[in-house]
């Protein structure tokens, strides 16, 4: 699991309203379910741990090796990638431990299909922060029951969703009597819409707004957070990756760097209310910004001129991930940004005199690494907890 600060992924339905004349003047005659639409971005304290998630997401390619001594360390080196992987991503809101009033005092949404669309890392005061965009094909919440279903043995119950429903849930099914009852799913029809459960303790009526919604999970984590600060994480700039990952580090105030995959959710019909029939990335783009006081001309030398440039960031916490490493790695990671340039660089003067300015940095592809953006990140995980 992984740990968030705020932020969720929304589901958004759009009703439509038939407008048939039909009473005097009054227009809206009935409700009807029209397109749906699940986003959101997520906050997340940038743990070295985690990140991995949605770094992988966003950036596409995963490679992992053990670069520890005695103990195991792993690195993990993200790198563009065509394709994106998808996800499965489900959230639990309310005390996930607390089964009272028929399990009615918890939401539990799980969105499917769901790919990294814009990650946005943020160097400001404080610890670092990652923020995630995460675009789905859908969501289950609930599966409206469409039938009134009696007690019994292998009871295949047809609901109006059963997209994100997998034979390895445990689902809750509730009625307005109230009563509810928790049962494992046996089987999955997509076609015909339908689940079956293989013992059904209650009879349930669509009259009573018979409804089948997923249980929470109990929550579990792999590892302890081990999160940087701002004061723990080194910015600097060189005319090319290698000269830039030993340069001295640039006196910066605030730096952030946007990576977006700009995709577009593509409906067609039979799936207008069910979602999206896919969610397709195009092409990606870099940005960075960086605000620092003025000290001398070189960042203007390298606008005014289109001079190409590498940037280096590295951020640790100084906690070794394996206490029986050998090679006492501390937890740690690196972005490199081997070519880029500045596309704008207002300047601004405040009451006291002091000038300062932003400069907005486009990442290009750099045809000697092959890429516009890499990260590496060292941490205590091996790289399947994030592709499995």
């Amino acid at each position: 699991m992984i740990r968030a600060e705020s932020g969720t992924i929304e589901f958004n339905k759009t009703i439509e309203f038939a407008k048939s004349a039909q009473n005097d003047r009054s227009m809206n005659t009935k409700a009807l379910p029209g397109q749906e639409e699940t986003q959101g971005a997520i906050n997340y304290e940038f743990d070295f741990n985690d990140v991995v998630f949605p770094l992988y997401g966003v950036l596409g390619n995963i490679s992992t090796t053990n670069v520890g001594g005695t103990g195991a360390v792993y690195k993990h080196v993200l790198t563009p990638n065509n394709c994106l992987p998808s996800f499965t991503y489900e959230e639990g809101i309310g005390r996930t431990s607390d089964s009272t009033n028929n399990y009615q005092n918890i939401l539990v949404k799980r969105s499917y299909g769901v790919i990294a669309a814009k990650t946005v890392l943020k160097i400001e005061s404080g610890a670092l922060m990652i923020e995630t965009t995460w675009m789905a094909k859908g969501q289950f919440i609930q599966g409206k029951m469409l039938n009134d279903e009696a007690a019994g043995s292998s009871v295949v119950i047809e609901l109006d969703r059963v997209k994100g429903l997998t034979t390895s849930d445990t689902v809750n099914t509730y009625d307005a009597t109230p009563q509810n009852e928790t049962d494992a799913i046996a089987a999955i029809s997509l076609t015909a819409g339908t689940v079956t459960i293989a013992t059904l303790g209650n009879s349930y009526t669509t009259a009573n707004k018979a409804k089948v919604e997923l249980t929470p999970q109990t929550p579990v984590y792999s590892a302890d957070a081990q999160i940087p600060t701002a004061g723990q994480t080194l910015v600097r700039f060189g005319a090319d990756i290698t000269a830039a990952a030993t340069a001295d580090a640039g006196c910066i105030r605030s730096c952030t760097i946007t990576i977006d995959n700009d995709p577009e959710a593509q409906a067609c019909i039979g799936d207008f209310s069910a979602g999206a029939a896919g969610v397709t990335p195009k092409g990606r783009m870099v940005t960075l910004e960086f605000t620092r006081s003025f000290k001398n001309k070189e960042d203007m030398d390298k606008y005014i001129q289109a001079q190409n440039f590498a940037i280096y960031i590295e951020t640790t916490n100084g906690a070794k991930v394996n206490a029986a490493d050998t090679n006492k790695l501390p937890y740690k990671a690196v972005i490199k940004i081997p070519k880029a340039a500045i596309n704008s660089m207002p300047i601004t003067r405040d009451n006291n005199g002091i000038y300062e300015y932003t400069c907005s940095v486009t990442a290009l592809y750099d045809s000697v690494t092959g890429y516009d953006i890499e990260a590496e990140v060292w941490n205590s995980l091996a790289g399947a907890t994030y592709t499995a």
